[in-house]
């Protein structure tokens, strides 16, 4: 299941529109699997306070500037990245140089944080959520 739409943003100091793809079934069950295992087991979780919300973040970050820096994320997820993420935003974004620059993760747990403010993220061309378990 495919579907997109544009969105006017209405966020403080900033105007125009961006667009969101929501892709159904874009990563196969077993990788997501192995993805939120590893995540969960993650002692790398920031505890300080998020830019956007003031709340604490909760996130850490395997990937800065192109360079793993949870290595033994990388050695399951880079094959994704490669072949099938990077693939997509270029040819979805007509950008053939895109390239991976972060990658953050961020846990919602009932007894933590659940919700993240609307928010442009300004410094990427674009952003990939990729959510582990069900809304």
């Amino acid at each position: 299941e495919v579907w997109k739409f544009e969105k006017k943003l209405r966020i403080p100091g900033l105007e125009g529109t961006t667009s969101c793809r929501r892709l159904r079934g874009f990563v196969q069950k077993d990788l997501v699997a192995t993805l939120l295992d590893h995540v969960q087991r993650s002692k790398r979780y920031n505890t300080q306070r998020d830019s956007v919300d003031d709340m604490v973040s909760f996130e850490y970050y395997p990937m800065i500037n192109g360079t793993w820096l949870d290595s033994s994320l990388g050695e399951f997820f880079n094959d994704l990245l490669q072949h099938v993420l990077l693939p997509y935003v270029r040819t979805a974004y007509n950008c053939k140089s895109c390239a991976v620059g972060d990658i953050l993760i961020r846990r919602y747990l009932a007894d933590e944080r659940r919700t993240h403010q609307l928010h442009f993220d300004s410094h990427a061309f674009a952003t990939v959520v990729l959510g582990l378990t069900p809304p």
